[in-house]
């Protein structure tokens, strides 16, 4: 969430705690000065998971990307931080994504799997369109325009949230659905192929193992500077 988002909620709430009287009761410097108090203690939380958050990427794209210019992976980091917090609630669904994104490409932008998948995220051009569409972004791109980083990196994470969804939180459950694409969108059928498929079950495994391996890994510093070359 970002820092209009912040504002935006202390502007609609009337029930914050602390802020819950009638406003007939607070006199006016009261009540900006207590909304202002919230708006502190909010974006004080915000840049405390942001940094966390910098931090995580950081290390995995030194796990992950080592050739990588300082300047490349600066540039991708802050762009996966941007993305990530703004797409994601939660701090762990933001770092298994950050290891989707490790494992499906080493965060190589330019990435083409042998089946067609694209970029960084890895993600199918039919299935781009798809999640585009469902997330409500525009979907008139062409199938090079998924190798640009923030629109390769914004359907991913919407890909991510509608599976998560798409299987009631299950973690689990999402990583088997990125794995095999868009059209396992059936609960059934993920929970069927979470038996029987060696691949997916070794995907999880790779993901949960990436996420422990990289809170030891010193950060790299990252920054708005760079390009997607």
């Amino acid at each position: 969430m970002n820092c209009f988002s912040y504002v935006s909620s202390v502007i609609a709430s009337i029930t914050l705690v602390g802020c819950s009287k009638p406003a007939a009761e607070r006199k006016l410097t009261q009540s900006n000065e207590c909304a202002a108090n919230q708006y502190t203690e909010l974006l004080d939380r915000q840049n405390n998971e942001q940094k966390e958050f910098i931090k995580f990427v950081s290390n995995a794209m030194a796990i992950a990307a080592p050739k990588h210019s300082e300047a490349k992976n600066a540039y991708l980091g802050s762009q996966i931080v941007r993305i990530g917090m703004d797409s994601f609630e939660s701090r762990d669904e933001r770092e298994t994504w950050v290891a989707i994104l490790a494992n499906e490409s080493r965060f190589n932008p330019k990435a083409k799997s042998p089946v067609g998948a694209i970029g960084i995220g890895q993600i199918m051009p039919k299935s781009a369109k798809w999640y585009a569409e469902k997330c409500g972004l525009p979907s008139d791109f062409s199938d090079e325009d998924l190798y640009l980083t923030e629109i390769n990196l914004t359907i991913s994470a919407c890909a991510f949230k509608e599976m998560l969804k798409n299987v009631n939180g299950s973690k689990t459950l999402a990583l088997i659905s990125y794995n095999a694409g868009q059209f396992s969108k059936d609960l059934k059928r993920v929970e069927q192929m979470a038996n029987i498929n060696n691949e997916t079950a070794n995907y999880v495994t790779k993901i949960s193992r990436f996420l422990e391996k990289v809170k030891d890994t010193k950060p790299l510093k990252l920054d708005a500077k760079g390009s997607d070359k």
